[in-house]
């Protein structure tokens, strides 16, 4: 509940730090009222805390984005693995900080100067170094941990749940099995018309960089 708290007060800044003071409070607003993070808080799952450490990875991709300086690479590497610790989906908002990285160079030759390639160096050591501070069973049992993450995301770990017809049918088959039982659960969250319309505001605003991130 703690972390749920603060992550509404921490999209608010993101939202405003980065666009202006109603974008974050719109977001902060629609979190606060969201029946999906309520749910979270309630049964103290891993989704507050990685939803946490995902908004705090973000702010500092954005910030990666306009300044980027050493210290937010750093915290954006950190906070994105905290985020896959605690719920290994969330690790995708590593992304938003590779991202950040590229989108801030002015051209192809740019991105292979010193200054990139040592800041590149900072986000990939931070990581490796974060994996074994959120992740310490990786120190003791690494081939274990490393074969638990990728079973994960190969849905093979989950297999018993599936149909006998589901697990013959490969990762391919399995993905698309997901993607027919988690997207109109996640319409039903979202609303069709609040996802629709989040849909189209992605396409139109695709030309702004902070939007992309």
């Amino acid at each position: 509940a703690l972390l749920a708290g603060l992550a509404i007060g921490l999209l608010y800044r993101l939202g405003r730090e980065h666009f202006d003071k109603r974008v974050g409070l719109m977001a902060a607003l629609f979190l606060a009222f969201s029946p999906a993070d309520i749910a979270s808080c309630h049964y103290a799952s891993g989704d507050t805390t990685a939803a946490f450490f995902a908004l705090l990875a973000v702010l500092f991709a954005m910030r990666i984005l306009r300044e980027g300086r050493y210290v937010d690479y750093m915290l954006g590497g950190f906070c994105a693995v905290a985020a896959f610790a605690a719920k290994y989906h969330a690790g995708m908002v590593g992304l938003a900080v590779v991202a950040a990285h590229f989108l801030r160079q002015e051209n192809l030759r740019s991105f292979f100067r010193m200054s990139s390639m040592i800041r590149l160096t900072v986000l990939t050591v931070t990581v490796l170094l974060s994996l074994f501070i959120t992740i310490p069973s990786l120190l003791m049992h690494p081939a274990i941990v490393a074969r638990d993450i990728l079973g994960f995301f190969l849905h093979v770990s989950g297999s018993f749940r599936l149909p006998e017809e589901v697990r013959q049918a490969g990762t391919l088959g399995k993905f698309i099995f997901s993607m027919d039982r988690n997207i109109p659960i996640l319409l039903n969250i979202l609303s069709p018309t609040l996802a629709v319309t989040a849909v189209i505001g992605l396409l139109f605003a695709m030309k702004d960089k902070r939007i992309i991130v």
